[in-house]
């Protein structure tokens, strides 16, 4: 009878939007080709990342500004501003309106993501690189496993994926995950966990 060693991979959002909570996974999408945390694009901000942002012609109203626990974006003029769930492009959207109603005549207004620290998640176990990870937007379970180093033997057999909400459960197989892709699902804007179990 042989034991396997466990692959425990808790994924624990600190306080990202639950803005897919109903649909938090789909798959099954491709291996990642080298370790990565997410794609940038569709980024849901939350508490704790960073937005930078340039008004043209506007040197005080242009600068980093954190996301308040919140998930408020505190800016010159305009106060405490809801942010949280929001793109990049959304929050330039936002503060183009606001500032545009009475402050700045035409306002031009970028805005792009400094620091990503809404999502982060941990993971432990069978890994080659155990420890916290930030998540980019949409990320997959590979390339979740991909940016901790990869399983570390062939011992793992099992991912367990947790919704940290609810409770609700998903089992993935880590021979097809890792073999053929099968179950790799997309996590993106929820709170979630997973843990692996050891078979005998």
């Amino acid at each position: 009878m042989r034991t396997h060693t466990p692959l425990l991979v808790a994924l624990a959002a600190l306080a990202g939007p639950a803005s897919a909570a109903e649909t938090p996974w789909s798959g099954p999408g491709a291996a990642p080709a080298a370790p990565m945390v997410g794609s940038v694009e569709g980024y849901a901000i939350g508490p704790g990342d960073t937005v930078q942002v340039q008004v043209y012609g506007e040197p005080t109203l242009t600068g980093a500004f954190p996301v308040s626990e919140g998930g408020t974006l505190n800016f010159p003029l305009l106060g405490n501003l809801p942010v949280a769930g929001l793109t990049a492009d959304g929050v330039a959207a936002l503060l183009k309106e606001r500032l545009g109603d009475g402050f700045v005549v035409q306002p031009h207004v970028t805005a792009w993501l400094d620091s990503y620290r809404s999502q982060a998640v941990q993971v432990m176990g069978a890994v080659r690189e155990p420890g916290q990870i930030f998540l980019r937007g949409p990320t997959t379970v590979l390339e979740v496993l991909s940016a901790a180093g990869g399983v570390k033997g062939s011992g793992a057999s099992e991912v367990v994926i947790t919704r940290a909400s609810s409770g609700d459960k998903l089992t993935l197989s880590v021979e097809k995950l890792l073999g053929t892709g099968e179950g790799n699902l997309t996590l993106q804007g929820v709170r979630v966990g997973a843990e692996g179990k050891a078979r005998t």
